[in-house]
Formats: structure tokens, sequence, C-alpha cells
């Protein structure tokens, strides 16, 4: 899960994609729809290097949490989704070898 949120967190559409499987899943974690929801809806905004194939599977990831969340639970997921801004990479990380 560290390599996932690492580079989830610097917005890796895949990473972002599996990290929203593990939160809905419950795998490796507590499940939590609303985090599945947000990193779902992350990859599906930054698929500009993602497969359709993946882009899909993320769409339809979110569609399946959304079925099971409240109202308030998707408002505050999509906020969580607007309000992200990707962290930066360190300094001398090399970007190219990120996909980047």
């Amino acid at each position: 899960m560290k390599w996932y949120r690492l580079s989830a967190d610097k917005g890796q559409p895949f990473a972002q994609n599996n990290l929203g499987v593990m939160y809905k899943n419950g795998w490796g974690i507590k499940q939590d729809y609303v985090e599945a929801y947000f990193w779902f809806s992350l990859a599906v905004a930054y698929y500009f290097d993602f497969e359709e194939m993946n882009l899909e599977r993320a769409r339809q990831n979110r569609l399946f949490v959304s079925r099971r969340m409240t109202p308030d639970e998707i408002t505050a997921a999509q906020k969580l989704a607007r309000d992200w801004v990707p962290k930066p990479y360190a300094k001398g990380t090399s970007t190219k070898l990120l996909g980047r």
C-alpha cells in the first residue's frame, strides 16, 4: 500500500485506481467508500496517460461504491477530489522514471 499511496499522492492514475480498490474492498486497510470514491474520481480526472480500459474500470469502481454511499458521503468525497493537489516529487527525484 505504501508505494501505491506515494504514487497516488503524486497524481499517478493507475496507483489512484488501485488505492481506490484497496479502500473499496478493505484490502490491507479499513474499508472506506468515501476514500475509495475519492481515489477513483482522481484516477478518472487524471486519465490523460491512463489506458482506456483502466479508465473504464475506475469509472465502474466509482459507480459501484457510489451505490453504497449516502448523498452526504458522495458530497464529501467529491469535495476531497476537488480540493486535492498532487504532492511534489522530492528534489532530485527523476520524474521520468515515474511516468511524469
